[in-house]
């Protein structure tokens, strides 16, 4: 597969020796987020061998099919050189339905939301179950509280040296503050 943001990325950041056998997580919104905010990073990471993950926390099945833009962004991820098994999905939805009116993110805390596409639960596509599925054999409801566990398990389970994230875009029909997720109430520390 053709790559590109080829480089000299052996002067980098991650080329000192400390990043021996580390691992770095990015942790994006929705596919298009990881080449266009952190592609030359990813790169960056791969071609000094850090194992890096990237996860896509929506779907973005309020547009286009789901399979069409998780493909695009496992091909943009191959690209960069990530490894298959390293490109995650979370599987919210990223749409809200006029009934919600609020996104999950903005929502109270254990409040279920629908998405524009009746979905009311996490999911994957094909051959590619959602984080939760695939750890725990269950979905979870699109909650702002399942969210946030889920982020913290991914985190938890893969235990990254350094983690990378992306605050959510600004659509009309959104606003995602940060401080809606209280990820400072867990330790990252190993």
């Amino acid at each position: 597969m053709q790559t590109f943001f080829e480089g000299p990325f052996d002067n980098g950041l991650f080329r000192d020796k400390k990043w021996e056998n580390k691992s770095a997580m990015i942790i994006v919104p929705h596919q298009d987020d990881e080449i266009n905010l952190a592609g030359a990073t990813i790169r960056n990471l791969i071609k000094n061998g850090i194992r890096t993950y990237v996860v896509f926390c929506l779907t973005c099945d309020r547009l286009e099919p789901v399979e069409t833009r998780a493909a695009e962004g496992i091909r943009s991820c191959q690209c960069l050189g990530v490894t298959d098994g390293d490109i995650l999905f979370l599987g919210y939805s990223d749409g809200i339905s006029a009934d919600s009116a609020i996104p999950f993110y903005n929502a109270k805390e254990d409040m279920p939301v629908t998405s524009f596409s009746d979905k009311t639960e996490t999911f994957g596509i094909k051959d590619r179950p959602e984080w939760c599925w695939s750890r725990e054999k269950k979905h979870h409801s699109f909650t702002r509280g399942n969210f946030r566990d889920d982020i913290k398990d991914i985190l938890l389970t893969l235990r990254p040296d350094i983690v990378f994230a992306v605050d959510f875009d600004h659509f009309p029909f959104s606003t995602v503050p940060l401080s809606n997720f209280p990820f400072s109430n867990f330790p990252l520390s190993h």
